[in-house]
């Protein structure tokens, strides 16, 4: 294993674990996700505090058994949940994301959409590191430009 591999292989284990802990929050308390989620406007909160975690969960296997592929995997969700928020900063609401369950109180923020760019740009860096196609690598950055470009619009609007 390289340098970068390994380098990959760490950020991949700090996503991994990101992750985890953003689906054992939600799991914990399944109901104060789904009440927090029907505040937030997610569509179908109590299938969607079930089944994000547990995207978040199978997120987090992935990020360790193949990085690169979880990577890429995480920054599609990254990319949803971005736009979701972006949308509801824009539309002016002001409970908290619950993106860590009911430990965070504080109301959504651009905050909220910085954290996911940051944790967007691990899955990049890990997908730039690991070896893979170079189409992934070409298809992660076409998906980064459009988030970019529609994240703006929802706030300039």
């Amino acid at each position: 294993m390289s340098a970068a591999e390994l380098a990959a292989y760490i950020v991949a284990c700090a996503l991994a674990g990101v992750f985890v802990i953003a689906a054992a929050a939600k799991f914990r308390d399944n109901n104060e996700t789904r009440s927090g989620f029907r505040a937030l406007g997610v569509p179908a909160p109590a299938l969607s505090a079930t089944c994000v975690p547990a995207a978040e969960v199978a997120v987090s296997a992935t990020l360790v058994l193949l990085p690169w592929v979880g990577a890429a995997v995480a920054l599609g969700l990254l990319v949803l949940f971005t736009v979701f928020l972006a949308g509801r900063l824009r539309a002016g609401v002001s409970v908290p994301c619950n993106c860590f369950g009911s430990a965070g109180t504080a109301p959504l923020s651009i905050r909220d959409l910085f954290r996911n760019a940051m944790l967007a740009a691990g899955c990049v860096l890990v997908v730039a590191l690991e070896p893979q196609p170079n189409v992934w690598l070409a298809g992660v950055m076409a998906v980064i430009a459009v988030t970019a470009v529609v994240v703006r619009r929802i706030l300039r609007r």
